[in-house]
């Protein structure tokens, strides 16, 4: 799988990875939501990362956020 690049309003970003539903994949979207528990805020949902771990989150509002592992920031990237 080749990088998605999105321009965003926060500058552009890369898709890396899109997580999987296999339970016992190494980027299965259980394992990033069971590993960011307590970090990511409750409606929103990992479904990608960047090539350095950071994740793209789908909020139950229909949103977009972005979320930084390393600054522990989340930032809302596109309206649904």
């Amino acid at each position: 799988l080749e990088c998605v690049y999105m321009p965003t309003q926060v500058g552009p970003l890369v898709v890396a990875q899109f997580l999987s539903l296999a339970k016992d994949d190494e980027y299965s979207l259980f394992r990033s939501f069971d590993g960011t528990r307590g970090m990511v805020p409750r409606k929103q949902l990992p479904f990608a990362e960047d090539p350095g771990g950071n994740l793209f989150l789908l909020s139950t509002d229909g949103k977009v956020y972005f979320y930084n592992h390393e600054d522990d920031v989340t930032l809302p990237i596109c309206e649904g």
